[in-house]
């Protein structure tokens, strides 16, 4: 991203859950059955911080829907509808003819969703498994399959994840075309781990989640704004998939990576959950494209040259320009990244 001379970034410059191990136990139904999916038995970590991002909130992969996400309108089991849909977590609960049922119990469910363009289109539920990235045992997978019309065959609703894997896991509220989260207690989504909301789940900014009192919410929206580099929460995105981060926060739920010499990352900005409060670099340089940035977004950052601003999250990280119209106790994530260059 070539940026005008008033607009210069520089370019040099885990939660307790529902495992065995967790103090908190699994909430059980009517029946008895607990609502956990029971957790893989990994060691105790912190969730490694240098990763792989992307741009999408949700991948639809035949539709292409990416900034808006479809949202879930009601789950059937063998043509019953399920009463009493809630999430605990990222586990599904409710009620079929007035039993309880949670977690595994809905591998089968035929899930109803309506997109941003009100097509109705439905998927199933194939399998249920705990995140083999989350030793907790909190984070709860689901594959989705549904009938694509344009090749005639049944697939995968989500693209491959970093990792290979297509899964997606549950999350209440959902995100409008500025990249806002819109909280709801009764409506949920399904964010493929290919997209944004899910892997902010998965990094651990759970927005159903405290940590000493306080709220992860605000966590996780500033998140899904650093992964897509939405420098000024309009919802635009200013990266490319596939691009190497570092993510870091101010409750060391994600901390600062060892620096590698092979692939090394340089400080690129403070956000919140309205966008970046303060940047040193861009992310991606592209030498033959004008800025993506509109003149609203260019006009709320000021520079800080000569002088230089510590970043809330960590003294070490500089920033070169800042916004106007946020303030340093929004800030909660400090992201790094390599001196990434598009020659297109």
């Amino acid at each position: 991203m070539k940026l005008s001379q008033d607009f210069v970034f520089g370019t040099a410059a885990l939660l307790l859950g529902c495992s065995g191990s967790s103090t908190q136990a699994c909430p059980a139904g009517a029946d008895g059955k607990p609502a956990c999916v029971e957790a893989l038995q990994l060691p105790s970590r912190t969730f490694q911080s240098r990763t792989f991002q992307g741009r999408s909130f949700q991948s639809r992969t035949f539709q292409g829907t990416q900034a808006v996400v479809s949202m879930v309108q009601r789950l059937h089991i063998g043509g019953v509808p399920v009463d009493n849909l809630t999430l605990h977590g990222t586990v599904l609960w409710g009620a079929v003819d007035g039993r309880t049922i949670s977690g595994t119990d809905f591998i089968g469910a035929t899930v109803t969703e309506t997109a941003p363009d009100g097509a109705v289109f439905d998927s199933t539920i194939t399998a249920i498994q705990p995140d083999p990235q989350d030793p907790s045992g909190e984070v709860v997978l689901y594959t989705l399959t549904a009938y694509d019309p344009e090749s005639g065959t049944v697939r995968n609703v989500c693209d491959p994840d970093s990792w290979g894997g297509q899964w997606a896991t549950p999350v209440y509220g959902s995100w409008d075309a500025t990249g806002a989260h819109v909280q709801s207690t009764t409506q949920f989504m399904f964010g493929c781990t290919s997209g944004v909301v899910a892997k902010c789940v998965r990094w651990g900014y759970r927005p159903w989640k405290s940590v000493n009192g306080t709220s992860l919410s605000d966590y996780h929206q500033a998140c899904t704004r650093m992964a897509r580099a939405d420098y000024c929460g309009d919802g635009i995105t200013h990266t490319e998939d596939g691009t190497l981060i570092d993510v870091y926060d101010d409750l060391g739920i994600q901390v600062k990576a060892p620096p590698e010499l092979t692939s090394p990352l340089v400080f690129e900005g403070a956000w919140s959950s309205r966008g970046a409060y303060c940047l040193t670099k861009d992310r991606w340089l592209k030498l033959l494209q004008v800025t993506t940035l509109t003149l609203d977004c260019k006009t709320r950052f000021l520079s800080l040259f000569p002088l230089l601003e510590e970043s809330p999250v960590a003294p070490l990280d500089l920033c070169a320009v800042k916004r106007f119209d946020l303030s340093r106790s929004e800030v909660h994530i400090d992201n790094r990244s390599g001196i990434n260059v598009n020659l297109l």
